[in-house]
């Protein structure tokens, strides 16, 4: 038993962040809704920082392809986002419909994690009428409680607003939305010279985050849930598919001057004919949802989990669900430190049962933290400071988690995505099915 301890390597454990944003561009170019622009000053930058306040800790993060080219449209934002727009005039500028859309965005942040905190904010979030004035302070007060702590600490501009509290005037706006576009053009800089450090990994997903095995075979909806109902007379759109993953291989080569080595699939939507596509691509490795291995091997046990995969020459790594959704759902109910403390636990139940096992944690990168105390920095100090001092566990990106020994080879891959295996949320009802018909 003492030989069999000091031979086992230690758990290797896979952060895997996955940023996100749908496309919110009209026909004009114009985005319609700011969330690219409030996760970036809250988010985008934020995760990797955090990260980078500790030597040893690693993680991948995933860029889609249309939050990397929203993400660029922030060098000219008055242009390119309509809630900017309408937030940098005058309140006495505004028509009475735009005045009230801007008041219903201003009112949206997280009450008690992002409104109460501000003193001011709190008060006017409480009203329902608004003097010009008082309208200012909330356009101000809102950004500002989108800011992260990054910001919140090191931008100088921030730190003088939040001091200041209230009694804010059109400058302050101006001055607080040159300096966040400003800080905006800097997060994909960071994430490339990061991933050159060999601190993190950065993959992608095809271009417009489509459901890629529906696109090559509507036969892969039944395949997962043989009750489901499929469209009728679809068409194989095989080169739609390629034509995703060659736009945001480019994309990506543009940001970070070589291919990217992984992909996240779309809402982890995996089949063996998408896979195929992925390696034809030079792609080394993909991650889906465990329910996607458990189905492939025809059986659920938990054991089999804790590895690294390959089939067709990709190696797969399998998102545990459980902890996963820990992070994603259920520590923000608790103090940082017991959730540090149970997430360290769970951990050492898979290392104390497995032998020598890899974990892939997979968690939407900017959804959960808003929902957090702090934004989630307590947590995610706890727990990292804990990972950092406990040796049976060392953290890997998902580059060196492909690598790290010969995977288990599968014999199959079935088709399915992360949201309990099937793809029901995307084909199946009437009005879907129809949409897919048309």
């Amino acid at each position: 038993m003492d030989a069999f301890i000091m031979d086992k390597q230690p758990l290797q454990l896979s952060f895997f962040w996955h940023m996100h944003q749908p496309d919110y561009r009209g026909s004009d170019g114009v985005m319609s809704m700011p969330w690219v622009f409030l996760h970036a000053i809250k988010d985008y930058y934020e995760m990797p920082w955090l990260l980078t306040k500790y030597t040893s800790i690693k993680a991948t993060f995933n860029l889609t392809a249309t939050l990397m080219e929203q993400l660029e449209l922030y060098s000219d934002p008055l242009k390119h986002d309509y809630f900017l727009f309408l937030w940098e005039q005058h309140p006495s500028e505004l028509d009475a419909e735009s005045r009230q859309w801007l008041i219903k965005l201003c009112k949206s942040s997280q009450f008690e994690t992002m409104v109460r905190p501000l003193r001011r904010y709190e008060y006017l979030y409480g009203k329902s009428e608004y003097s010009d004035g008082e309208l200012i302070d909330l356009e101000v007060l809102f950004l500002l409680s989108w800011c992260g702590n990054y910001l919140r600490r090191e931008n100088g501009i921030v730190k003088g607003l939040l001091q200041q509290g209230e009694g804010f005037g059109q400058d302050d706006k101006y001055r607080l939305l040159e300096a966040l576009c400003t800080f905006i053009q800097t997060i994909i800089p960071y994430y490339a010279q990061l991933q050159e450090e060999g601190r993190i990994s950065v993959s992608t997903t095809p271009y417009y985050h489509p459901i890629l095995p529906l696109l090559i075979d509507m036969e892969n909806a039944a395949i997962a849930n043989p009750h489901t109902t499929l469209p009728k007379r679809a068409l194989s759109l095989y080169e739609d598919a390629r034509k995703h993953i060659e736009r945001s291989v480019a994309l990506y080569e543009k940001n970070f001057k070589k291919k990217p080595t992984g992909f996240w699939p779309a809402e982890g939507a995996v089949d063996e004919k998408s896979l195929a596509l992925y390696r034809e691509y030079g792609l080394k490795w993909i991650a889906t949802d465990e329910a996607i291995l458990f189905h492939s091997l025809g059986n659920e046990e938990r054991k089999n989990l804790y590895h690294t995969y390959r089939f067709n020459e990709v190696a797969i790594g399998f998102r545990d669900h459980g902890l996963s959704d820990l992070i994603g759902f259920t520590y923000r109910f608790k103090s940082a430190e017991d959730a540090a403390d149970h997430f360290l636990h769970t951990l050492e139940n898979i290392d104390y049962e497995q032998n020598d096992p890899s974990v892939c944690v997979i968690v939407d990168g900017e959804n959960a933290w808003e929902f957090y105390e702090n934004n989630g920095f307590d947590f995610f100090t706890a727990l990292y400071e804990r990972l950092e001092k406990t040796p049976w566990c060392k953290t890997a990106t998902m580059d060196e988690m492909a690598k790290r020994t010969l995977p288990r080879e599968l014999e199959a891959l079935k088709p399915g995505s992360w949201i309990h295996g099937t793809f029901d949320t995307w084909s199946g009802h009437p009005q879907k099915n129809r949409a897919w018909e048309l």
